[in-house]
């Protein structure tokens, strides 16, 4: 939020209604900003603390990748068991990870 938003923003306890609006606009119209209050809203954006020199994904949400049968990466955890994906050749080259381990919650467990 920019400062001349903030300042066009009415005080608290007067005009709820125009303040809410306003903050409604702003959220629609800044699709970056959107997505994160919605990733932290829903606990999305939570990242799990990794163990030292482990690889960067570790602890975090597993995208939604689609998978070679069919389906898509947190379809696969609807067991309620760990799903090791092997993404080798699936990723755009320079991409350090080749295969992933995704806890039955969506996040990283390990990759390498």
């Amino acid at each position: 939020m920019r400062l001349d938003d903030r300042e066009r923003l009415p005080r608290a306890g007067r005009h709820p209604r125009t303040r809410d609006a306003l903050l409604a606009d702003l959220i629609r119209s800044t699709p970056e900003p959107s997505r994160t209050l919605a990733e932290q809203l829903s606990g999305l954006a939570v990242r799990y603390p990794a163990p030292e020199g482990a690889h960067p994904l570790v602890g975090t949400r597993a995208p939604g990748l689609p998978l070679h049968g069919g389906g898509r990466v947190l379809t696969a955890l609807r067991a309620g068991r760990s799903v090791t994906l092997d993404l080798t050749g699936e990723l755009a080259p320079g991409v350090d990870v080749h295969r992933v381990e995704v806890r039955p919650d969506g996040h990283v467990a390990r990759a390498a």
